[in-house]
């Protein structure tokens, strides 16, 4: 078994954008419950540090 040395972290926007892909993934479960995000809201929310979760 080889000894694992290096780690490697993708912080978003690096090595893969990731942005649009949460931003849908929030919008898709919160329809379930009924909340319809717009993405103005989804950004005022993440500006903020909160999450989409947090009404």
């Amino acid at each position: 078994m080889r000894d694992k040395k290096d780690i490697l972290f993708d912080n978003d926007g690096v090595l893969v954008e990731t942005e649009a892909w949460y931003f849908r993934a929030n919008v898709e479960i919160l329809k379930t419950m009924g909340i319809a995000l717009e993405e103005a809201r989804y950004r005022e929310i993440m500006i903020n540090g909160q999450s989409a979760f947090y009404w």
